[in-house]
């Protein structure tokens, strides 16, 4: 039984691009000894797989729209800001803090 590994490993858009433009340029590479290029499979199928995740950063790039409950909470957090910014001061409080 062959058992492999799988690791977490992250990485930015740009080393994406970095990791994708050197598989590119291995893949192309002429070795003279290699009839087939059988050797080129398994770089094929990661460059593939780092192309999906290409795709994916740059539909993860679009503009999101703020739902209507991102602004109510906003709101809320305004309103607790504003509480507890008018409390200090009280009861002899100077700087905010009063223990």
């Amino acid at each position: 039984m062959n058992k492999q590994a799988t690791v977490l490993i992250k990485f930015t858009d740009t080393e994406v691009d970095l990791l994708v433009n050197s598989l590119r340029m291995s893949i192309s590479t002429c070795v003279p000894c290699v009839d087939n290029s059988e050797w080129k499979k398994p770089y094929e199928k990661i460059k593939g797989d780092l192309k999906r995740i290409q795709q994916q950063f740059k539909e993860g790039f679009q503009p999101v729209k703020r739902s209507r409950l991102d602004l109510r909470d906003d709101k809320i957090q305004e309103q607790i800001n504003q509480e507890t910014s008018s409390r200090i001061g009280q009861a002899g409080c100077t700087s905010g803090d009063c223990d």
